[in-house]
């Protein structure tokens, strides 16, 4: 009898535990109804025909209750959901167990109305995204429901207006993210009556006013991250009262004043970036004390460096870049440290070492150029086995290039350059087999270039001009297959060149020099060459008619040798120059002066356009520097790339200060110019000036897609098309995904 009672039980428990994991009957219908719809009127649905139209709780983007009796997370996200058809809105809203709402990565350009009406009524939605879509209009119309809401996230969309005071109304609010759209206005004065706030974002839009003192009333605050914006004023003296916050995010507005000591209180503050704006004073003593990742660049900081700011033992990058920042650099720097940026201040001294005993420093990016650094370039650097950027450009360092360098292997970019460094290249040097970018250029190097730089087979950029190394070009040269730009001008080389390297693209820069023989026949195979520069030394015969044939070939300097013959005749859009060549002569179509004045034409229209379109973008995009933040990369990212000899860090910026009087008297006289050709005729000033603001306004659009700036690799007249003499477009957009850029420059 109990046997049979047990077996009873035992049945019973099966078939309750059966029915309750079943999802109830009306969410089962709306959900394959919705699988229905979303099969039909989308070309890009992750619900496809194989799904288990019984069990919904297993399908991509659906999480339900443990035992699976009701659905709590919708996801849609990249659905391909558009304004073509919004019926799946009032499906959704029939599943009144709903918490979290997902329709981020679709192509709405509006919100469905039924989701604004109907769920509002139905469901008690906590989680809402509507992230990367394309949703215009002003936030209030979005505004009118949902107030249990913990999380919203609208950014990535096209909205516009300022962020109303109703927003203040949502005290359950715990993460708000409004970034990348286009708002205006001020940030509201009560937003300290979201006390339950942990995340306000902010960031990429065109918000104006001061950061309202009331913020540091939100206690709860994790994240403020309100970069790229148009914000005035100074940070809030009380914002050590945020005893919780993590990040604060402030690059790239307008601030000014000096910073709050009080930041120096949080003790939870992890990342502070305010670099691009405009503060002064001096850095707080002890801001470092608890941060992992220090960002004051580009400011106008003043005073010394506290001695304690580099110790810090959780610290990971600090960047005091392009600063008025004076006296030493500090003596004790934390073992964590894995970036260190102070180049272009006023710091003065030797470069401290900051390792003793065998322990290997984090250190990876090193960047000092642009100081006036004295003394010897440390020996103990070897100790930094991690280094992969080694920037001491533009100081006053004296003495020899350590062969020590040699043990770096890691090492992808060496600056050495304007500096008063002598001695000989150390051979060790050769041993860095991922170097990238060498600059050596502009100091007092003597003796000859060692053989064993041709080791370095990933060097694509190698400058050694304006020193005083003699000798010949290594013929090991010719197996650097990776190089594109070998810079060798104003050295006292000699000889008869006999090998190349045969990838040369950048350029090729022989000049002041004292070479003989005829021009090489090694130059042929450099198909893809720009820039080749031969001035200025003592090469004899005549000019090869090869030189004619290099199709991508832009300049070619030839003056001041021992050439002589006849002068092939050469594309008009190449710019030649030949004088001081005294037994050079010219076919009746090639003379000296009709190629001197195409020159000059090509490079005023050239001068026209490019200031026209630099200064028109500067005063539409002037805020909208494209920049790679410390805080947006973990210290264990990727390694810098060299593009075009300069070497690109990840916290690298473009700037540029205008002096709009100069720039328009270059302008003027550039016109002037072009204007008397048969040019002018073509093309006068007022169209110019159109195309010019449309290929600004092009270029703004591109920096501010909502997905994010979209890739252009290069801005030349060949890549801006004419609808018509009133309408400029910009061609060869992200041809960087289908190209291969060490194939171009």
């Amino acid at each position: 009898m109990r046997s049979s009672s047990s077996y009873i039980l035992f049945i019973s428990l099966i078939i309750l535990h059966y029915v309750s994991c079943q999802l109830q009957p009306s969410q089962l219908t709306t959900m394959n109804n919705l699988h229905k719809l979303l099969q039909t009127n989308t070309n890009n649905s992750k619900w496809n025909s194989s799904q288990d139209l019984s069990n919904p709780c297993s399908w991509t983007g659906v999480a339900c209750t443990p035992n699976g009796s009701s659905i709590i997370n919708l996801s849609l996200s990249s659905f391909s959901l558009s304004d073509v058809d919004s019926s799946w809105s009032s499906l959704v809203c029939q599943i009144e167990t709903l918490r979290s709402l997902e329709l981020s990565n679709n192509n709405l350009a509006s919100i469905p109305p039924l989701l604004l009406s109907s769920c509002d009524d139905s469901l008690e939605v906590l989680n809402l995204n509507f992230s990367s879509n394309g949703l215009t209009g002003l936030l209030t119309s979005f505004l009118s429901g949902f107030r249990s809401l913990q999380v919203l996230d609208l950014s990535h969309n096209w909205f516009e207006g300022g962020i109303p005071e109703r927003i203040t109304e949502y005290r359950n609010i715990s993460l708000l993210d409004l970034s990348y759209n286009r708002l205006n206005g001020s940030i509201p004065t009560g937003i300290d009556q979201l006390s339950n706030l942990q995340q306000l974002i902010l960031s990429f839009n065109n918000l104006t006013g001061e950061i309202p003192p009331s913020i540091s009333n939100i206690t709860s605050l994790k994240q403020f991250a309100a970069n790229y914006n148009r914000f005035t004023g100074q940070i809030p003296n009380d914002i050590g009262q945020l005893i919780g916050l993590e990040q604060l995010l402030l690059y790239a507005n307008h601030l000014t004043g000096e910073i709050p000591n009080s930041i120096t209180r949080i003790t939870t503050l992890k990342c502070f970036s305010a670099n691009q704006n405009g503060f002064t004073g001096v850095i707080p003593q002890g801001i470092t004390r608890y941060l992992s990742n220090l960002d004051l660049s580009y400011n106008n900081l003043n005073g010394l460096i506290p001695s304690d700011l580099l110790s810090q033992l959780n610290l990971l990058t600090v960047d005091l870049s392009f600063n008025s920042l004076e006296g030493y650099i500090p003596v004790n720097a934390s073992k964590s440290l894995f970036r260190l940026r102070l180049g272009s201040n006023w710091l003065r001294g030797e470069i401290p070492v900051w390792s003793s005993g065998n322990d290997t420093p984090s250190l990876a990016y090193l960047e000092l150029g642009y100081n006036d650094l004295s003394g010897l370039i440390p020996p103990e650097l070897r100790l930094y086995k991690n280094l992969s950027l080694w920037d001491l450009s533009h100081n006053n360092l004296t003495g020899s290039v350590p062969r020590e360098l040699g043990d770096l292997n890691r090492l992808q970019g060496v600056q050495l350059d304007h500096n008063r460094l002598s001695g000989e290249i150390p051979s060790e040097i050769g041993g860095l087999e991922i170097l990238v970018n060498l600059n050596m250029s502009w100091n007092l190097l003597s003796g000859s270039i060692p053989p064993s730089l041709s080791r370095l087979k990933m060097l694509t950029n190698l400058d050694l001009q304006v020193n005083n190394l003699s000798g010949q070009i290594p013929d090991s040269f010719g197996s650097m297959d990776k190089l594109l730009e070998l810079q060798l001008g104003g050295n006292k080389l000699s000889g008869v060149i006999r090998s190349l390297p045969t990838k040369l693209k950048i350029a090729l820069n022989l000049s002041s020099n004292s070479f003989t023989g005829p021009i090489p026949d090694s130059l042929n195979r450099l198909t893809s060459l720009e820039v080749l520069d031969l001035s200025n030394n003592r090469f004899s015969g005549g000019i090869p008619s090869f030189l004619t044939q290099m199709p991508s070939l832009t300049q070619i300097l030839l003056s001041n040798n021992l050439l002589t013959g006849l002068v092939p005749r050469f594309n008009p859009n190449v710019i030649v120059s030949y004088g001081g060549n005294t037994n050079l002569s010219f076919p009746p179509s090639n003379q000296p002066a009709k190629t001197v004045s195409v020159g000059i034409v090509v490079a005023s229209t050239a001068a026209v356009v490019v200031l026209m379109v630099v200064t028109i973008v500067a005063v539409i995009v002037s805020r909208k520097i494209h920049r790679v933040n410390d805080n947006e990369e973990s210290h264990h990212s990727s390694q810098p790339e060299v593009v075009k000899s300069r070497l690109l860090t990840l916290n690298e910026i473009y700037r540029t200060n205008l002096d709009f009087t100069k720039v328009m008297k270059r302008a003027s006289y550039a016109s002037s110019v072009v204007l008397k050709t048969s040019l002018g005729t073509c093309l006068d000033w007022n169209n110019r000036y159109i195309i010019a603001f449309g290929v600004a306004n092009g270029l703004a659009f591109l920096h501010g897609c909502p997905p994010g700036p979209i890739i252009l690799l290069d801005l030349s007249s060949k890549g801006i098309m004419l609808k018509s003499l009133n309408e400029a477009q910009i061609g060869d957009i992200e041809l960087s995904k289908v190209i291969d850029p060490s194939k171009s420059t």
